[in-house]
């Protein structure tokens, strides 16, 4: 014969109150792990389109003749500072080779209360 204890019927009011400190201590751990994946794909974003662009704005300047000077611009809160300048090479024999430029790009933005630089230079040669 099968005995019921009445006093055992259920989950007691502790047993339910651990369970459900337990359940939102994961769920605290989960949205804080969410928040960080998010915040990174957020970065990664952001530097994905920062590389576009410098290589977009590299590209458009080594369309030749050039004209020494720097332009700045603003793109989706991104400052990029463009300068195209000669540049003086020698040769082994230390003569000047004449028609070298060089192009940089800078990107300055602010990340995360962090301010960040990226900067890309090269060579061109336009007699």
């Amino acid at each position: 014969m099968l005995r019921i204890n009445p006093a055992r019927d259920g989950f007691t009011l502790l047993e339910t109150l651990i369970a459900v400190g337990i359940f939102a201590f994961a769920a605290l751990g989960l949205l804080a792990a969410l928040d960080g994946a998010v915040s990174a794909a957020v970065m990664v974003q952001r530097q994905a389109a920062v590389r576009g662009q410098i290589e977009s704005l590299t590209a458009r300047m080594a369309v030749g003749p050039f004209q020494e000077g720097s332009t700045n611009v603003m793109i989706n809160g991104v400052e990029y500072e463009q300068e195209i300048a000669r540049e003086e090479l020698r040769s082994r024999d230390n003569t000047i080779l004449p028609g070298y430029w060089r192009l940089r790009v800078v990107a300055k933005w602010n990340e995360g209360g962090q301010e960040q630089e990226w900067t890309v230079s090269h060579l061109e040669y336009f007699p």
